[in-house]
């Protein structure tokens, strides 16, 4: 039901593109056939702002979830960790 990631935050440039950089993901629920854009961007934080979450909501169900992240921006990207709630069901 909810997928949150952990970036390096603060991480846009001074000016121009990568200002104020976002993450997307994409979801596939069918081990990586199609694709689904279902969540708006996420804000890696300007400059200074350390405190951004990048939290996915209301993902649905399916038997082979696959996510893509994306960053298009041109800043440093680090992943630190990944949580996820996960309800297994019949």
């Amino acid at each position: 039901s909810r997928l949150e990631f952990d970036f390096e935050q603060g991480v846009g440039t001074t000016s121009g593109q990568g200002e104020d950089p976002v993450v997307m993901m994409d979801i596939s629920k069918d081990g990586g056939r199609t694709w689904t854009l279902l969540q708006p961007w996420r804000q890696l934080g300007k400059i200074g702002e350390y405190f951004k979450r990048q939290r996915f909501l209301r993902l649905g169900q399916a038997r082979v979830f696959v996510f893509r992240i994306t960053i298009t921006d041109p800043v440093k990207r680090v992943m630190i960790q990944a949580h996820a709630d996960i309800s297994v069901g019949m």
